[in-house]
């Protein structure tokens, strides 16, 4: 019922404008208010518009506050003005105003924006503002703050705080901002970035570009193109780096991967962790293995299980709780093994020790080189190299070489090779053979007649040299037959304890030997000792060379003192020195002189030029071409006296 009162003209035409508008505001719930605006409608009970144009609510305590084209059919749900707003069937819904914004659920809120929606079956949902943002069916609290195209859907308590076209389809999900980000499972959380997925439960990626956390608990910090696989797995910044097992973890880098439980890559680029617990701490192209250590440099392999590579170029650690300082081209393949740095230098067997130089190679166990090139331990244990180039221990255990140049230990073990150059120890047996071609006789010391099936040594070997496949230049012990091919000589162990003190050119083949310096001496018999000299030999055992040149000590228990090409061939015979004497008897000495001989048992030349005694327990003392053949017989000197 309008009521329209009398009076002047101007309340009339006021009565008549009255009339007219409530033909276009319609009240038709019961107790249903419109307050003003144009063509309103409001058919719930109790409903309200209060004002704007063409709003309709159809539902009980309803209201509309104002706007263009609004629609709510929400049980006291409200719309406070926009335009073209709808609420259906959504108790309690609210839209703010905005464009275009739709509720389809019971305390479900858009604040304004516009083209916002929540659907059906996510009550108590909310978009705070924003452009096409929706939250789907099943998204129960769920939140969009804003942004642009963002999308809840699926599960409850999902949150998108901002950003473009980012997707929250996990139970409390969240995403705080960013474009095209994606978290799908349960509890997941993409704070920013670009292209990010957060597809692990619990998983986080927080900015960055194009990560994928899909490992349960995995994380991703500010990284590009990077994934996190394993269970609480993280990457932190970087570039393309994953971290795939269980626990593990790359912090920046480049095209890191981190493969093992509990393995650890910082920094660097394409380094690369195959086991469990490892650690790779920076630079290119490393690879690390279970709980081993990479400290750094290019192109590391610390395969060994407890390894370690600290640094350096090409370097390899792949015996268990090996070691490899720095260097390069470096190798520690045995248990223990150790090499501490330098070049192409290898500890090839269980706790084998190189410690630097170039080229240099433990193969055995327990052996130790110092430093220096081209040095070289094999089939050896406990032996050592302390420095030098091209020395060899081989077959030759508890064994040393000091230092110096081509020196060699071979089946020689408790031998000592303090230094010098080109000496060599090992034993003197010479048994089976077989072919070696390619090889190149390099320095005859003795003479060696060969057959076809066995090596029947005369006064030593030749000593050869080999180039073997893996280019280690390594000193074979070797003999030539009468058509000059070389073969291999297969020793019989029997040498050992032999020391060699320093000098040039020595060789000991025996037990027990001992050479103190001089120039190419050589000892053949056993516990025997040449204190120095020049080309000098002991092929007895027990005896002694003091010096001189050329001397040769063939009996046991002899001696020479010194002189010049003196020979004590007799057991017990002494030549002290003098120049071509030889003491042939048994207990025979030649105390000087030259050309002497003394062939009898434990006679005496003193002095003389070409004295001769074949008589036992004679004496000859001195003169020229004297002569004595009785036994007991004795000359005071004179000449060419018998």
């Amino acid at each position: 019922m309008v009521r329209v009162g009398g009076g002047s003209g101007r309340s009339l035409a006021a009565a008549l404008f009255a009339v007219a508008a409530l033909e276009r505001v319609t009240g038709q719930g019961y107790y249903a208010v419109v307050s003003g605006g144009y063509s309103n409608a409001a058919y719930g009970d109790w409903s309200n518009i209060a004002g704007g144009y063409q709003n309709n609510v159809y539902a009980g305590y309803s209201t509309i506050t104002g706007g263009n084209v609004n629609y709510n059919s929400g049980y006291a749900a409200s719309i406070d003005g926009g335009v073209k707003n709808t609420v259906i069937t959504g108790s309690y819904g609210h839209i703010g105003g905005g464009y275009q914004n739709y509720v389809s659920n019971s305390h479900a809120s858009v604040g304004g924006g516009k083209e916002n929606s929540i659907f059906t079956s996510s009550g108590y949902s909310a978009i705070a503002g924003g452009v096409e943002n929706e939250i789907f069916s099943y998204a129960y609290y769920s939140t969009i703050g804003g942004g642009n195209q963002n999308t809840c859907k699926g599960f409850n308590y999902q949150t998108i705080a901002g950003g473009n076209g980012n997707l929250a389809s996990g139970y409390l999900a969240a995403i705080g901002g960013g474009s095209n980000n994606v978290a799908t499972a349960n509890w997941a959380t993409v704070l920013g970035g670009i292209s990010n997925t957060a597809s692990g439960v619990a998983a986080t990626v927080a900015g960055g570009h194009t990560s994928h956390a899909s490992g349960m608990y995995s994380t991703i910090i500010g990284a590009s193109l990077s994934t996190a696989v394993g269970t609480a797995a993280t990457v932190v910044g970087g570039k393309a780096n994953a971290a795939l097992g269980n626990f593990s973890s790359v912090r920046g880098g480049e095209g890191n991967v981190a493969n093992g439980t509990a393995s650890s890559i910082t920094g660097g680029w394409s380094n690369t962790i195959q086991g469990d617990g490892g650690s790779i701490l920076g630079g290119v192209g490393n690879v690390g293995g279970s709980y081993s250590v990479v400290n750094g440099g290019q192109s590391n392999n610390a395969a060994g299980t407890y390894s370690t590579v600290l640094g350096g170029v090409g370097n390899s650690a792949s015996g268990k709780l090996s070691f490899v300082g720095g260097g390069a081209s470096n190798s520690a393949g045995g248990s223990g093994a150790v090499v501490g740095g330098g070049s192409g230098n290898t500890a090839a067997n269980d706790y084998d020790t190189v410690i630097g130089g170039e080229s240099n190679t433990g193969a055995g166990s327990f052996n130790f080189v110092n430093g220096g090139m081209g040095n070289v331990i094999d089939d050896s244990m406990a032996s050592g190299i302390i420095g030098g180039t091209m020395q060899s221990v081989v077959s030759s255990s508890y064994s040393l070489i000091g230092g110096g140049f081509s020196n060699r230990l071979i089946e020689a073990a408790n031998s000592t090779l303090l230094g010098g150059s080109a000496s060599r120890a090992e034993d003197g047996a010479c048994t089976k053979m077989r072919w070696l071609f390619g090889c190149r006789c390099v320095s005859v010391m003795h003479v060696c007649m060969c057959t076809s099936s066995e090596c029947q040594a005369k006064d030593g070997a030749v000593q050869c040299e080999a180039l073997l496949p893996s280019q280690m230049l390594i000193f074979l012990r070797l003999c030539c037959s009468s058509s000059a091919r070389c073969v291999l000589t297969r020793h019989t162990p029997s040498g050992g304890g032999n020391f060699i003190g320093g000098g040039r050119g020595h060789a000991i083949s025996g037990s027990g030997n001992t050479i103190g310096g001089g120039v190419r001496n050589t000892v053949v018999g056993d516990y025997s000792t040449i204190t120095g000299g020049t080309r000098t030999t002991a092929t007895g055992s027990y005896g002694a060379v003091a010096g001189g040149t050329y001397g040769t000590m063939v009996g046991d228990y002899a001696s020479i003192g010194g002189g010049d090409t003196c020979t004590a061939n007799g057991d017990y015979a002494t030549c002290m020195g003098g120049k071509t004497n030889r003491a042939k008897g048994e207990g025979s000495t030649i105390l000087g002189g030259q050309t002497g001989v003394c062939n009898g048992a434990y006679s005496t030349v003193v002095g003389g030029k070409e004295p001769f005694i074949i008589g036992a327990y004679s004496t000859l003392r001195g003169g020229f071409k004297n002569r004595v053949e009785g036994d007991y017989s004795a000359m005071g000197g004179g000449r060419e006296n018998l």
